[in-house]
């Protein structure tokens, strides 16, 4: 978030030309302003809950996602840079956490 400054601090509208009536001249708005900037980065919420979709469908030995997923699957790859590459590695990185995990309940009992 970027704040920025009135433009004119202490203007007043101008009034358009050839009026002539006796209207007293209004401030400029002064109030406070933002540049906002949407950042997508690589832990974006939907780039890991269509990371874990997918995971879990091939998990249960599915192949071919579903049709929303595969819309989710487009829409978070996109507009990155090796996004196809860049979700593989998110859902081997999902099933390399369930492995340990699972290893950690076996030693267990």
């Amino acid at each position: 978030m970027l704040r920025i400054e009135p433009r004119n601090k202490f203007g007043f509208y101008k009034r358009p030309r050839g009026d002539k009536s006796p209207r007293d001249p209004k401030p400029v708005d002064q109030a406070d302003s933002a540049i906002l900037e949407l950042v997508d980065g690589p832990k974006d919420v939907r780039f890991a809950i269509t990371a874990r979709a997918v995971a879990r469908q091939r998990e249960k030995g599915l192949q071919t996602p579903n049709q929303l997923t595969m819309l989710n699957v487009g829409k978070v790859t996109r507009f990155r840079k090796d996004g196809v590459e860049e979700l593989e590695e998110a859902i081997k990185e999902l099933n390399l956490k369930k492995e340990q995990g699972r290893g950690k309940e076996s030693e267990v009992d």
